[in-house]
């Protein structure tokens, strides 16, 4: 697929405004203003999308560039309210090819990592394995999808380009934002029995089983239904021929001492199904079952960096002598 060489981005933030109240942006490059607050941008909000507020299209400068910027909120008297005054860190991002709308949460909350994504959504090309090499498919929910990760090249995303050219083998993303082990279990036959795959990694969150969130009383039963769930899909994996692959729990920031007892005894169950199995929370969890600081953009999501330590805790020498390449038994 052909990338563009150009660069438009459309930046947009949550604020929570008084009537009269607006937004601007303004930052290091000339297209932001150079820091001149003469020259900033003004945002727009209207009352079906508000409190988010968004620029127009912006034309980028060169590509590569790496570009820095801040909010300010212009009051209805004049006055002028910088996001985090207080501190010398600013907003960054780094300029790349297409059409990308820069999602920036909150006024006055600056995140450590930038996320922004195509606009539209580049399309996903689903090429077959060369002879010889494995098709790999992952069948998750937002976090596979690389929800929060800079052009949602999240830790499923790493894994394909370094299996693609480490080994020549071929990833395809199956996952679905919001998806729970019950509609993962729906969409099986058509989103990933269809590909024919040598593997699938199965990467479902108890969050999507509204497990932290549930009166403390149903917690186990969604704990045990969604173990059932994996185990299903496991089932579901080798009926279609292919070698089954789990992810344990990740962090959520909402977790507390109970639900991470709880976490921890889902991962020990799901390792007792004796299938290879990803582990993150050494690289990712905080001690407490929440994610580590720095490397979240909210409770449910890792942003940019916490998605590459997740991809580090992946063994690659696992899908180097796979034994189901050319029809060899699995």
């Amino acid at each position: 697929m052909s990338m563009s060489s150009s660069a438009t981005y459309k930046f947009q933030v949550e604020a929570w405004t008084n009537p009269g109240d607006y937004l601007v942006i303004l930052g290091s490059v000339p297209e932001l203003g150079s820091w001149n607050f003469e020259k900033a941008l003004k945002l727009q909000t209207n009352g079906e999308r508000y409190p988010l507020w968004w620029t127009e299209q912006v034309d980028m400068g060169p590509l590569g560039a790496d570009v820095e910027y801040k909010y300010i909120m212009v009051r209805s008297d004049g006055g002028v309210e910088w996001e985090a005054s207080h501190s010398q860190v600013n907003r960054s991002v780094k300029v790349a090819p297409g059409s990308i709308t820069v999602h920036d949460f909150i006024f006055g909350k600056i995140q450590p990592c930038a996320f922004g994504f195509h606009d539209p959504p580049l399309k996903q090309m689903v090429p077959e394995a060369p002879p010889g090499k494995l098709k790999i498919a992952v069948l998750g929910s937002s976090v596979a999808c690389g929800c929060n990760a800079w052009e949602l090249q999240g830790w499923a995303c790493l894994l394909g380009n370094a299996l693609r050219e480490k080994y020549g083998h071929v990833l395809v993303n199956c996952s679905e934002s919001g998806a729970s082990t019950r509609r993962s279990l729906e969409r099986f036959d058509q989103a990933v029995a269809s590909l024919k795959p040598n593997i699938v990694i199965i990467s479902l969150s108890l969050g999507n089983e509204g497990f932290f969130h549930c009166p403390p009383e149903d917690r186990e039963k969604l704990k045990q239904g969604f173990e059932m769930g994996i185990e299903k899909l496991v089932s579901e994996t080798k009926r279609i021929g292919a070698q089954p692959m789990i992810t344990g729990p990740y962090p959520n920031g909402d977790a507390n001492a109970e639900t991470y007892s709880m976490l921890k005894d889902t991962e020990r169950k799901l390792r007792k199904l004796g299938e290879p199995m990803i582990q993150w929370r050494d690289a990712v969890d905080n001690g407490q079952g929440r994610w580590k600081d720095g490397i979240f953009t909210d409770s449910a999501h890792p942003n940019t960096e916490g998605h590459r330590l997740m991809f580090q805790c992946i063994d690659l020498s696992i899908f180097e002598n796979f034994p189901s390449i050319n029809g060899e038994s699995r």
